[in-house]
């Protein structure tokens, strides 16, 4: 039985095209208020961060949350249609050309924040290994010895990169369930997804956090995937949406209560991107997506402007590093990961 009481409407597949969504502005103010908490983190004020009041973390993680609950969403059609090679193909185009233009850029501009010579910079290894661990999606090192000798984070270039190696694993995830067929067994898939918060609200605190938010990503997404396999039951409310957030922050005690914030914004964010005004849809949809680059040079835009002395507490600290970060996302979108997605689709 299709509910109709509560003014909204169910989601149907155009709404999940370019033009029939928020998604792009979205991913611009997540990546934005991930630099909106890093300002308070990297000038040692973590504290005094108002989102941890509301949500008892940063909300860089929980723009993160979102992040991979979006991605869940949008990749899941492109697979599921598509299927597993065009996928992967999909996926490297997007992530990697950037990712490996961003690394140099930062070993390049890094001489400049060292205290080591031209010839001394050169030869430190940790440039390498920040440089290869990174571009082959190891990930778990973001450091280059003498750069950054200033800061509260000292010599982390790009902490950010945490998540990338997390979200090509989501993606491996995806791709092994298409390849074994699991993909087209949604209500299985939603099964094991219950069982999953179950557990993980279930096991000892001290057990989970040895996983860190790993966790937590990977039941985002799958929340996404999830939400594109039952997309057509989805029903899109505003005062359900008001609704859920008002009891989830009410009750957000516990890693129960964590997952409760997390699921109620996710459904916010799906209502708010697909019942606006066609217009501002329309506008959405003709923007370039700066999302990526916003996300991948806020983090050492950031350290770069405290090491200079001109952000070096919070809010002029996030002002100037989105100037800095907006002006390198744009170079990367129109020289990099644009022209490289044109191409993987010819």
């Amino acid at each position: 039985m299709r509910i109709q009481s509560l003014s909204g409407r169910y989601l149907v597949n155009n709404d999940l095209r370019l033009d029939g969504n928020l998604f792009t502005i979205l991913r611009f103010v997540l990546a934005s208020a991930v630099i909106f908490s890093h300002g308070f983190v990297l000038t040692g004020q973590a504290n005094n961060d108002p989102t941890r009041t509301i949500f008892s973390y940063p909300f860089s993680t929980f723009a993160v949350i979102l992040f991979f609950a979006l991605s869940g969403l949008l990749v899941t059609g492109g697979l599921v249609r598509k299927g597993i090679t065009v996928f992967i193909k999909a996926r490297a185009f997007r992530l990697l050309p950037g990712l490996l233009v961003m690394l140099l850029t930062t070993v390049a501009l890094g001489f400049g924040f060292s205290s080591d010579d031209l010839g001394h910079y050169l030869r430190e290894p940790s440039i390498y290994k920040y440089l290869f661990r990174n571009a082959l999606l190891i990930g778990k090192y973001y450091s280059v010895e003498s750069v950054f000798n200033d800061v509260t984070l000292k010599n982390v270039v790009n902490g950010s990169l945490w998540t990338i190696r997390r979200e090509v694993l989501c993606y491996g995830l995806l791709a092994v369930l298409r390849a074994t067929g699991l993909l087209q067994n949604r209500t299985a898939l939603l099964i094991v997804l219950v069982v999953g918060i179950i557990v993980d609200c279930s096991i000892p605190i001290e057990v989970a956090e040895s996983y860190g938010p790993l966790r937590h990503l990977i039941l985002a997404f799958f929340t996404g995937v999830i939400a594109y396999l039952y997309r057509e039951k989805i029903y899109l409310s505003w005062p359900l949406a008001a609704l859920f957030v008002v009891v989830a922050l009410a009750t957000k005690r516990g890693e129960l209560g964590t997952q409760l914030v997390a699921f109620s914004f996710i459904y916010l964010m799906l209502v708010t991107s697909i019942l606006v005004p066609d217009a501002i849809k329309k506008v959405s949809s003709r923007l370039p997506d700066y999302s990526y680059g916003l996300y991948i040079y806020g983090f050492p835009a950031q350290q770069a402007i405290i090491q200079s002395g001109l952000g070096v507490s919070p809010y002029p600290n996030m002002f100037f590093s989105i100037a800095i970060s907006l002006m390198f996302a744009a170079i990367s979108w129109h020289l990099v990961e644009h022209p490289a997605l044109r191409w993987a689709r010819r």
